[in-house]
């Protein structure tokens, strides 16, 4: 269960990627707040294509624990990042 909290779908991995796109365009002090990793976006550039966990860990040479962990941060920091906006 703890699994799914954390989970990211396609979907939403497509819509964060669409929003750092346009935070980075609009401005890049707010991008930089976000602070993810290259891996972290890495991941969640291979969840919008629809790959799930085991077989992103599998591209990314990487254990299935670790992608989950990658987008559980990515879950944490987007959580932190709407939470601080006025």
């Amino acid at each position: 269960m703890a699994a799914e909290r954390w989970s990211i779908t396609p979907p939403m991995a497509t819509r964060l990627l669409e929003e750092l796109r346009q935070l980075s365009r609009d401005d890049p002090q707010q991008v930089a707040t976000l602070q993810l990793t290259g891996r972290e976006l890495e991941v969640l550039g291979l969840t919008a294509e629809g790959l799930p966990s085991r077989e992103i860990a599998k591209r990314l040479y990487i254990s299935e624990n670790t992608a989950r962990n990658h987008a559980r941060n990515i879950l944490q920091k987007r959580y932190w990042h709407i939470r601080r906006l006025p």
